[in-house]
């Protein structure tokens, strides 16, 4: 971590394969850099209705999340920082998340009625 933040750094995960139970929009996703059910972890924020919710899950998408609601954006990363081991090498996937966005768009046919 970089100053108390997860640092960026190349995305080795693959965005776009959180929970499927999730809403919101993904504001935040961080990964620890590690592979395998038991050593993978996952620590995602997003907006739930007028505040947002943090995820923390073990074990990629099959794994079992742990949820909590914060009311502001700041005490859901505090949070999340609070759940981050130091020892670990935590990467920001959120450049990753709006690549792959970008791209499934461009795959996408382009429907000429539509504004």
């Amino acid at each position: 971590m970089n100053g108390g933040r997860a640092s960026a750094g190349p995305a080795r995960a693959q965005p776009g394969r959180e929970p499927a139970a999730a809403s919101g929009e993904l504001v935040h996703h961080w990964f620890n850099g590690l592979w395998g059910r038991f050593n993978r972890r996952d620590v995602y924020i997003r907006t739930s209705g007028p505040g947002f919710e943090l995820e923390l899950r073990q074990g990629g998408a099959e794994g079992k999340p742990w949820r909590r609601t914060f009311p502001t954006l700041d005490a859901a990363v505090d949070e999340a920082e609070r759940h981050m081991a130091p020892e670990q090498r935590w990467t920001d996937l959120m450049a990753a998340h709006r690549r792959g966005a970008v791209a499934r768009a461009r795959r996408e046919p382009h429907d000429p009625a539509s504004p």
